[in-house]
């Protein structure tokens, strides 16, 4: 089943993104390309680690009732809110990049003379 995706979607006048999981159920969606692109376009996309991959990832795929389980259990997993480091309100809990506990502090990254400051 493909749902369409849907981006920045007015809802009370404030912008959202509303991400669009794609499964194949079955063998024969395992190479459907119409899939992958919906989920790329859809924002869920995921590479061979399950991690969110928009450029090459691929559409949540099973060929077995178990194996659909799972796939709907990870697509559930990566639909959770998740706070980004990214002055918004990602997580919608009324506060800003808040799982970020050392934001704004100095700080230090890379190494030898890729070290810098930040």
């Amino acid at each position: 089943m493909v749902l369409p995706a849907l981006r920045a979607l007015p809802v009370m006048g404030t912008p959202h993104d509303v991400r669009t999981f794609v499964v194949g159920f079955g063998s024969g969606t395992r190479f459907a390309t119409e899939l992958d692109d919906a989920a790329r376009a859809g924002g869920t996309a995921v590479d061979a680690d399950g991690a969110v991959d928009l450029v090459n990832g691929r559409a949540y795929q099973a060929d077995d009732a178990a194996g659909l389980a799972r796939v709907l259990a990870a697509a559930v997993e990566n639909a959770q809110l998740r706070e980004t480091c990214d002055g918004l309100d990602n997580d919608c809990d009324d506060e800003i990049d808040e799982d970020f506990g050392r934001l704004g502090q100095p700080c230090d990254e890379g190494l030898g003379r890729c070290g810098r400051e930040g």
